[in-house]
């Protein structure tokens, strides 16, 4: 992938810190010291396929490292990714944050790597309370795919039923990118209710 471009990276920081979707986001979006980045995203792209067209889910309950790694390891099978960005229609207090922040904070953070312009698209996936039907909608919304990139379980089992090609990642740093945490510490520090 081609090297960070600097000049982005800054503006976008600065963009950020003047809106209030500014949550402390770049401690949450740097990989920790020591992670090879480029030999991970190698190693594990080396073990999946290649195709078309990709499908990436989550809540981005915030967006964090873990994310950006998944999406960049996305872009290294798929021509084109897809973001989902799951629970839309929901904010409450596990889902702090509306779809619209959420899809603007992804979209700020890739415009800082040149390799992916054009090749990202974004729906937007609302909760429905039952797992055939939210995929039915979901494949209705993203259109065709070859693939679902990640490491949820249940949402891999779900498009595995509806023959869909998995391509299962390890949950990379799991530890320390985990929305469930990421969302503690920032209600300790009186960023989000």
């Amino acid at each position: 992938m081609a090297a960070l471009n600097e000049t982005r990276v800054n503006t976008v920081g600065k963009q950020l810190n003047q809106e209030l979707l500014a949550y402390d986001m770049f401690d949450y979006l740097k990989p920790p010291v020591g992670f090879d980045e480029e030999k991970n995203l190698n190693e594990i792209a080396s073990g999946l396929g290649k195709y078309d067209r990709g499908l990436i889910v989550g809540r981005f309950q915030p967006l964090h490292y873990g994310h950006l790694f998944l999406i960049k390891l996305a872009a290294r099978i798929c021509d084109k990714v897809v973001i989902g960005i799951g629970s839309a229609n929901v904010v409450n207090k596990e889902n702090p944050f509306t779809a619209d922040q959420r899809e603007e904070w992804i979209k700020r953070q890739l415009s800082r790597y040149e390799e992916l312009d054009g090749r990202i698209e974004f729906v937007r996936l609302n909760d429905v309370g039952n797992g055939k039907l939210w995929a039915e909608n979901t494949l209705q919304a993203v259109g065709k795919i070859d693939v679902v990139v990640g490491n949820n379980h249940y949402v891999n089992k779900i498009f595995s039923e509806e023959g869909i090609d998995i391509a299962p990642t390890p949950p990379i740093l799991r530890d320390v990118c985990e929305g469930t945490q990421l969302r503690r510490k920032m209600r300790e520090r009186n960023r989000i209710d």
